[in-house]
């Protein structure tokens, strides 16, 4: 069972997370400036005068590259999100060791055609599987929604 219903819910999630961060940074003036100021990637870009002039849009379209980000790396998005929102995803995770073998096993399906880096067949992905899977994610992101609203009714 490792067709389209195995991948879909790893997928929408990684592109859930890329919106979600995307937007909320262009939406809140300090996690745009954050962003620029701690990311360890971002502080690394440098522009000459030449492009800043040709491009007074440079800083913001870099910042909209955080759709690039591998969406798959929790750790790294956590900090991501830590740093641009000032909230820890991670720990709205409810079983978080099962949502990174989740994004593991995804992987394997991806990239490996259902099988481990062993070569050793995926037997795991069951309907049930795919199922409890799909429901830790859906609580993962209606539990990074509450914490946005939360800190954005903070904000007022």
């Amino acid at each position: 069972m490792s067709g389209p219903i195995t991948l879909s819910w790893g997928h929408s999630m990684e592109a859930y997370l890329a919106d979600k961060l995307v937007n909320e940074t262009e939406a809140v003036a300090d996690a745009f400036q954050r962003l620029i100021d701690k990311d360890d990637n971002l502080a690394k870009v440098k522009f000459t005068l030449a492009e800043i002039a040709k491009d007074p849009a440079l800083v913001e379209r870099k910042i909209r590259e955080l759709r690039t980000i591998q969406y798959h790396n929790l750790a790294k998005v956590d900090a991501v999100y830590n740093i641009t929102l000032g909230i820890r995803i991670l720990n709205l995770a409810q079983e978080k060791p099962t949502l990174f073998r989740a994004v593991m096993l995804r992987h394997d399906c991806v990239h490996r055609s259902g099988f481990d880096k062993d070569g050793n067949e995926l037997k795991v992905l069951t309907k049930s599987f795919v199922q409890d899977t799909a429901d830790l994610i859906k609580a993962f992101v209606e539990n990074i929604e509450k914490a946005v609203r939360a800190r954005s009714s903070s904000r007022l």
